[in-house]
C-alpha cells in the first residue's frame, strides 16, 4: 500500500482477524486471531497507542496517533482470543 508512504496498518489486521474467527475453523481462527493481536501490540508506542498506520521504513507509528478504532478492535480481539483459549481449555 502506498498511500500515506505505505506501510502495516493494525485497524485492517485487527479487523480482518475478528472476520476470521467467524469464518475458519476454531483452531486456525484462534492462530490468526492471536497473531494480530501481537502485530498491533508491537506497533503500538511506549505508552501503549495504536497507530493507524506504521512507518516501513522505521517500523515505528505514524500518522494518526493514537486511533479510537484501533484500539476499540484491539480490545473487542483481545476477548475474543481469551473466551476461545477458555473454551480450549475446557475441551482439552
Amino acid at each position: 500500500d502506498s498511500y500515506r508512504g505505505g506501510g502495516c496498518w493494525p485497524l485492517v489486521g485487527l479487523w480482518f482477524a475478528l472476520g476470521a474467527g467467524e469464518v475458519l475453523p476454531a483452531t486456525e481462527a484462534l492462530g490468526e486471531m492471536r497473531s494480530a493481536v501481537r502485530q498491533a501490540a508491537a506497533a503500538s508506542t511506549p505508552l501503549g497507542y495504536l497507530p493507524e498506520q506504521v512507518d516501513p521504513e522505521s517500523s515505528t507509528p505514524h500518522w494518526v496517533v493514537p486511533l479510537a478504532w484501533s484500539h476499540a478492535f484491539f480490545l473487542q480481539l483481545s476477548q475474543r482470543v481469551r473466551r476461545a483459549e477458555e473454551k480450549q481449555i475446557i475441551i482439552e
